[in-house]
């Protein structure tokens, strides 16, 4: 029998090795060591993702919808948009941020745990030139349907 997983925001189940490597002494987070550590990361995150020094990696201490509500807060100009597919909770996660910060919003909604439909989300992509993020948080089917 395969051990069970847990689809939804943490805490999460780890593996032991995981779960021993989070026993390590505390580092202060205003230390040099925390400091190298961190530096480190960010330039880890850019190789895994093939980033240039064009680009900045932003490491978030908080929950995925932390994140989110991160970015989706602070990079819209005025005049720019987001399109939003959703076809799930995570989904409505993200429109109730967009509508909290009043970020112009092309909504692109699906049945929940349903494929999103590329030919639909490409039509409002090319109807509204004045989108600049495309949001979605892909959730896992396959877990909804057992």
């Amino acid at each position: 029998m395969s051990k069970t997983k847990l689809f939804s925001p943490g805490p999460v189940m780890v593996k032991d090795n995981v779960r021993h490597a989070l026993l390590h002494y505390d580092i202060c987070h205003r230390s040099g060591e925390f400091e190298e550590m961190f530096a480190d990361t960010q330039e880890k995150i850019l190789k895994l993702f093939h980033g240039d020094d064009s680009y900045y990696s932003v490491i978030v201490s908080g929950s995925g919808t932390s994140a989110n509500e991160t970015v989706l807060s602070s990079i819209f100009k005025e005049g720019e948009a987001v399109l939003l597919i959703r076809n799930g909770m995570f989904g409505e996660r993200l429109l109730e941020i967009i509508r909290k910060y009043k970020i112009p919003l092309v909504d692109c909604p699906f049945p929940w745990a349903s494929y999103p439909d590329i030919n639909a989300t490409e039509t409002l992509l090319r109807e509204h030139p004045e989108v600049r993020v495309v949001a979605m948080v892909r959730s896992c089917l396959e877990s909804m349907r057992a």
